[in-house]
């Protein structure tokens, strides 16, 4: 590690306990703590697993969010748009403890969480680190993202305990307490958007048709939000359907909150690995590993284990992928397109995300209602994932490597 890599989190340690805190407040948290609370609203409110899984529609208002988001960084700065998720966040999740069963007002509360959410998203926060790093840009982008997982699984037995202590209406209103807490820090470290320290581009001039004009003929653009659809077929399933999916195949329900924790613990891992590889070797080639995990860890749960060490195996691995995905995503766009696109390119790559996901949610409930269970839908994804990380590997070539949009400014 040289006097420089260190040198730069010396000077910015900020921006990254900014970062982290932020995401660890927002929507980030709904990946590891919404399976907790399905079976009890299950058995409550009568839904089905076929009627839950839908909620994959509803996580289509994130891939409008992403987009608006995105792209209000960029024109307004990042703390403008952040403190819409800091105040709106625990607003929806105090919501969530209101319902009175219908399922359609959990739809429409999932999808405003979604959309809401995208301010607290790595579209909006990651940028404050990633301007801010050179050398280091990889390591500093895995320790700010790693806020959501960290603080996702620490949350998550804790969560978990006071659903079963409280009943699952506290166990929202716990989730809102901890939000807006993490958030007004999150909000207090954040640094001026053009402060002294500022080195990125100014964004404010490059108009919205002239990104999106550019960025539509753009072939490494097109190649990357290919892959990314193709690796997240399952997302919806594990982040949202983790509980049921793996008490369908003989785990004990006590046991998944201790597997949630082993995933979260995955995806811290995969974030700092990553993000360590990243400063140390080719991007396209770390992606295309990275990416590629979660197609054996979906084959091994779908092959129906009856061992627990190979569940545990498979949700690391699920984890390792989850967590190197926003650190790939963020280097990839601070590496191959200028600032001033920053929150634009990554608000546009995870709205293919978010629709990727709806997609396979709606894959997921026509099998889980056609009475096929879970399993066909795990090979499905292992297949769609694995074609996805292969094509990573193109970004390698010499016409994929020269950094869009410098001449905008």
């Amino acid at each position: 590690m040289t006097p420089a890599y260190r040198a730069e989190f010396s000077a910015n340690w900020r921006a990254v306990l900014a970062t982290a805190l932020g995401l660890g407040a927002g929507v980030a948290l709904s990946i590891y703590l919404n399976s907790l609370f399905l079976p009890h609203l299950s058995r409550e409110f009568g839904w089905t697993e076929g009627q839950l899984a839908l909620t994959g529609v509803a996580a289509l208002g994130a891939t409008v969010g992403v987009l608006v988001s995105g792209r209000m960084a960029d024109r307004y700065g990042v703390r403008r748009v952040a403190q819409i998720g800091i105040i709106g966040m625990p607003l929806v999740w105090i919501a969530f403890s209101q319902m009175s069963g219908n399922i359609y007002a959990y739809y429409a509360l999932f999808t405003l969480k979604m959309f809401v959410g995208t301010t607290t998203t790595s579209v909006v926060y990651a940028r404050v680190t990633a301007e801010r790093f050179t050398s280091a840009r990889g390591m500093a982008l895995a320790l700010a993202i790693g806020g959501g997982p960290l603080i996702g699984g620490l949350s998550a037995p804790l969560v978990n305990a006071v659903i079963y202590a409280e009943g699952w209406r506290n166990g929202y209103l716990a989730i809102a307490a901890l939000s807006a807490l993490l958030g007004v820090a999150a909000w207090l470290m954040l640094p001026k958007d053009r402060s002294a320290a500022f080195h990125g581009t100014t964004p404010a001039l490059i108009s919205t048709r002239q990104s999106y004009a550019l960025l539509g003929k753009t072939p490494m653009l097109w190649l990357i939000l290919v892959a990314m659809l193709l690796c997240n077929l399952p997302a919806l399933m594990v982040s949202l359907q983790t509980k049921p999916m793996l008490v369908s195949l003989g785990v004990d329900a006590a046991t998944v909150g201790y597997l949630v924790s082993a995933y979260a613990a995955g995806v811290l891992a995969g974030r700092l690995g990553c993000g360590l590889a990243l400063d140390l070797y080719p991007a396209h080639r770390v992606a295309t590993v990275a990416m590629g995990l979660p197609a054996v860890g979906l084959a091994l749960l779908g092959m129906q284990p009856d061992a627990l060490w190979i569940v545990v195996l498979a949700m690391l691995l699920l984890g390792l992928s989850q967590g190197a995905e926003g650190d790939i995503v963020a280097y990839l766009v601070a590496g191959r397109f200028t600032f001033a696109l920053f929150g634009t390119v990554a608000g546009i790559i995870t709205a293919a995300i978010g629709f990727a996901a709806a997609m396979g949610g709606l894959i997921l409930s026509a099998m889980l209602n056609a009475g096929g269970g879970y399993v066909g839908f795990l090979m499905l994804s292992a297949a769609s994932v694995a074609i996805g990380a292969l094509l990573f590997l193109a970004l390698g070539s010499p016409s994929m490597t020269r950094r869009v949009g410098e001449n905008l400014h």
